[in-house]
């Protein structure tokens, strides 16, 4: 009998467990612009009705929506049984709400308009005492306390000194973590550094593509530099290696090219090499002999260029660049050019702890 007990328990929690990893995802109404949601099984749980400044594309146990109303527009956070979470203030950024992340979403509280975190059931988990922070990944979380909301002319934003792009002024930085404890103060954490990589010693890592932060608890917090990590990657493994055989290896399945004509265009990763190794070889030529500059830069995975299923589980989804997992990296390489000032553009995609190149661009030779 208790072994039958113990069994329908574990049956209940393994449903239950099962239950709650159902995400929703989003899906669009096209001729009136607006997202519902389905579960993994293609049932429609909410019909399309959010708009404006609705971002997510993935609704795990909280969301932050928007949708028309006879007044004008209706905007709450939302659970999945249904239930508004009203008695707070939207967070927003750039025009838009905020997206879950590590079961916490953003919030800013009606009366003093400081900004906490809520979880995943809609209540207060850190308390609305910051002036501003970043979502949740990897359990932390930088943090800004004590500042001031300043327009450019140096005063203090107030009713009677509005400006349109006010920024914070002074105040204290802080990593936190999910119990809202300091972990590192006088810090913040920036977008290029990979709160996955996270390792804590009793010495800082040493290490060009490591950056390390002393603790309160005078451990420290080392983190992987994504750009620095990539760039040393891309001179031993690219600019080192220029052969087809090393090219085609760290090349993904398919490379995305553009066509004024034909606009973005897919070549298999065999293809694509057979007939333009040369031309990409001899554009790398001069970045491997210090001929060229170059510089990294860092965005996500463009949604609307690579659209493909085998793409999916790449996507960052909302805006949150500091729990993106698979961020790209472009190499841009600046060339004179029959007097024309001109750019290389080798675009490569995070996997795991390497890189394929996804979609290039050469203005100073012509892909096939």
């Amino acid at each position: 009998m208790f072994r039958n007990i113990t069994h329908l328990i574990l049956l209940l929690c393994f449903i239950d467990a099962h239950a709650n990893d159902d995400t929703w995802t989003a899906f669009w109404d096209e001729e009136h612009y607006k997202r519902g949601f389905k579960d993994k099984n293609g049932t429609i749980k909410i019909p399309p009705k959010f708009m404006g400044m609705t971002q997510a594309v993935e609704f795990k146990k909280i969301i932050a929506v928007m949708e028309g109303a006879e007044s004008g527009y209706d905007s709450y956070y939302l659970l999945k049984n249904g239930k508004r979470v009203e008695d707070v203030k939207m967070f927003t950024f750039d025009n838009s709400f905020d997206c879950e992340s590590d079961n916490k979403i953003r919030f800013r509280d009606k009366k003093t308009d400081n900004m906490g975190y809520l979880d995943g059931k809609g209540n207060i988990a850190i308390p609305a005492m910051y002036n501003s922070g970043q979502p949740f990944a990897n359990g932390l979380a930088s943090v800004l306390k004590g500042a001031t909301l300043t327009c450019m002319n140096g005063k203090p934003f107030s009713a009677n000194n509005r400006c349109e792009h006010p920024h914070w002024k002074g105040g204290k930085s802080l990593v936190i973590n999910a119990n809202n404890e300091d972990i590192i103060q006088e810090v913040s954490l920036g977008t290029e550094l990979d709160r996955y990589s996270l390792t804590i010693g009793d010495k800082p890592l040493e290490s060009k593509e490591i950056e390390s932060y002393k603790g309160v608890n005078g451990k420290y917090y080392n983190f992987i530099n994504t750009k620095k990590h990539f760039e040393k990657w891309f001179k031993e493994n690219i600019l080192g290696n220029l052969n087809v055989s090393s090219l085609r290896t760290h090349t993904f399945k398919q490379v995305t090219l553009f066509d004024r004509e034909k606009g973005w265009y897919n070549q298999p990763r065999k293809k694509f090499w057979k007939k333009n190794y040369e031309s990409v070889r001899e554009a790398l030529i001069p970045l491997k002999n210090n001929d060229v500059s170059f510089f990294v830069s860092m965005d996500s995975l463009n949604q609307s260029i690579y659209e493909e299923e085998q793409y999916k589980e790449y996507y960052a989804h909302c805006y949150n660049q500091y729990a993106n997992k698979h961020p790209t990296l472009s190499v841009v390489a600046g060339y004179e050019n029959e007097g024309l000032s001109v750019q290389d553009v080798f675009e490569f995609l995070k996997i795991k702890d390497s890189y394929k190149l996804i979609s290039l661009t050469l203005r100073t030779a012509k892909l096939e």
